[in-house]
């Protein structure tokens, strides 16, 4: 990453950081690395995890999980609609591949009163393919299939370029 990229990243990520009200969304394509990017950068800030709630609920057993997201996604967005009407500072992941679920977040989050930020966690398809498989065969899972992996990596640049224009900050980092 240039310098001036480099700067710029973490100008903003040291500016999100002093938000007292923030609705982050680290987006990107399954195996962009969001979680690893998260933890390293802005762990100060509450996360929730649709991955976290299904592997809870499945006691890690990845099939069963896959089968509880749409539950784990409703527990999620009721921490969020908590988090907004507390004004409380939260950091969610997902591939933001679903554009109006996304926007519709922001919006709910500017409603009430909270600074927003995304964050587009890029990956080439072909490293993001690469961490799957290497997650699924250290943890004994079913990868997920190629074309979703493309497919959300795809959907995730495209909607960026929406989201970037309804969030207070936004950024790009290649990874």
């Amino acid at each position: 990453m240039g310098q001036f990229r480099k700067f710029l990243n973490e100008s903003t990520i040291a500016d999100i950081l002093k938000e007292e009200s923030i609705f982050v969304m680290i987006v990107g394509g399954s195996g962009s690395g969001k979680n690893y990017w998260y933890n390293k950068n802005l762990s100060k800030i509450p996360l929730e995890d649709v991955d976290e709630y299904t592997m809870k609920w499945s006691n890690g057993d990845h099939e069963a999980g896959r089968k509880m997201v749409a539950k784990a996604i409703a527990e999620v967005n009721k921490q969020l609609t908590k988090a907004f009407e507390n004004k409380t500072s939260i950091a969610i992941t997902g591939t933001g591949a679903g554009l109006s679920g996304t926007v519709n977040r922001l919006k709910k989050a500017k409603e009430h009163g909270m600074k927003t930020a995304v964050i587009l966690i890029d990956t080439d398809v072909k490293t993001a393919i690469e961490r799957v498989n290497s997650r699924a065969e250290k943890e004994n899972r079913s990868p997920i299939p190629e074309y979703k992996i493309e497919r959300t990596n795809k959907e995730a640049k495209e909607n960026f370029k929406e989201y970037k224009n309804i969030a207070d900050y936004s950024f790009i980092v290649k990874n």
